[in-house]
């Protein structure tokens, strides 16, 4: 956040106009905006300004209805208390070398599954659990949190069949997701292993069935071969 757009957002939450004078915020007020956001006092604000609107529109003649309006108003019914939970830590599996030393994973994992200093994966034991079963070739589900990192479960034993395999032809696999959204945010969080086109042979496409690009047409047409 740029430090000129930081005073706007600071001075916006502090409701006091300002001048801007050579790059030097000037409070009208005659004090200094205060540099820190209380979220408790601003979630009240926030809160006060949506009744505020819906108070706008409600013109209730009958007095009886009138009180029993702004009773549920004043109890909170528009808006729900705030939530706050513990996600505890998930249990720690294998790392991808320990798993390669086991068997469940082709050594050249090691090439893709791997931290930004080199360093093996740190998978956790649902995901170690996934891998084992994958490589047994039997069929599972898995159910975690969000966050769990549930698309590795998947995705890393798709990479160790295309490497242990590399000489099958076609579309290997095929991930549905439900939103366009879902899939866009895993391809920018990485999850999708971005290290993949430097050093081997496993590529893919994606596809949209609605409004399709020119690539998606293109890829319906002559689908990727995932060892080219």
């Amino acid at each position: 956040m740029s430090d000129s757009l930081a005073e706007k957002l600071l001075n916006w939450f502090e409701n006091k106009p300002v001048v801007k004078v050579s790059n030097q915020i000037i409070d009208l007020k005659g004090s200094i905006p205060n540099p820190s956001l209380n979220i408790f006092s601003q979630r009240d604000r926030v809160i006060d300004e949506y009744r505020s609107y819906i108070e706008s529109f409600l013109k209730i003649s009958d007095p009886r209805l009138k009180e029993f309006v702004q009773d549920q108003l004043d109890q909170g019914y528009l808006w729900s208390p705030p939530l706050l939970q513990l996600t505890p830590a998930y249990k720690q599996g294998r790392t991808t070398s320990e798993l390669i030393a086991s068997g469940i994973l082709h050594p050249d994992c090691a090439q893709y599954f791997r931290t930004s200093t080199g360093q093996p994966f740190q998978f956790r034991y649902h995901q170690e659990q996934a891998f084992t079963i994958a490589h047994r070739q039997e069929n599972y589900v898995v159910t975690t949190g969000t966050g769990s990192g549930k698309s590795l479960t998947y995705i890393v034993p798709i990479f160790d069949d295309l490497i242990r395999n590399p000489n099958i032809k076609g579309v290997r696999a095929i991930l549905v997701y439900p939103m366009n959204a879902l899939i866009n945010s895993q391809k920018r969080t990485n999850q999708i292993p971005r290290e993949c086109a430097r050093y081997s042979h496993p590529c893919g496409k994606i596809y949209r069935t609605r409004n399709p690009s020119p690539k998606d047409r293109h890829s319906k047409r002559s689908p990727p071969n995932p060892t080219d």
